[in-house]
Formats: structure tokens, C-alpha cells, sequence
């Protein structure tokens, strides 16, 4: 497991080395405007430039997330 809060932001090559597969799992804060998206952008490029599959999982807000749309 690495971080990508921090000093690195982008999957390094090394990080990525025996990577068969990412899974980025998005679990909603009640704020999409938080760091999501950029830290997706950056994962994003790094499986691209590597071949790697990626998978986005993303979950409804916990707070009143009763209808999913």
C-alpha cells in the first residue's frame, strides 16, 4: 500500500512495478471539491503510461445518500 497524500502524489515506477491492476475506491466525504479528483488524474496517467487496468469504485454519501442517481 502507498500513499499518495504527501510528498508523492503520482504513483512512482517503482510503486507500480508488480502491479497487475489499480482499484481506486472513492469513499464520498460529503464534498466532491476535496481531493479526489486530482489524486484520480494523476493515478490515471500513471496506469496509462504503464498499461495498467484501472478500476474506479465509488460509494453514495453516507449522510442522507438514500436515493442513487
Amino acid at each position: 500500500v502507498y500513499s499518495l497524500y504527501g510528498k508523492t502524489r503520482k504513483p512512482t515506477e517503482e510503486s507500480l512495478k508488480d502491479v497487475d491492476i489499480l482499484v481506486y475506491d472513492i469513499q464520498d466525504i460529503g464534498a466532491r471539491f476535496y481531493t479526489y479528483i486530482s489524486t484520480l488524474g494523476l493515478l490515471l496517467e500513471a496506469a496509462k503510461g504503464r498499461g495498467i487496468p484501472l478500476m474506479v469504485l465509488d460509494r453514495p454519501n453516507p449522510i442522507g445518500g438514500l436515493a442513487v442517481g
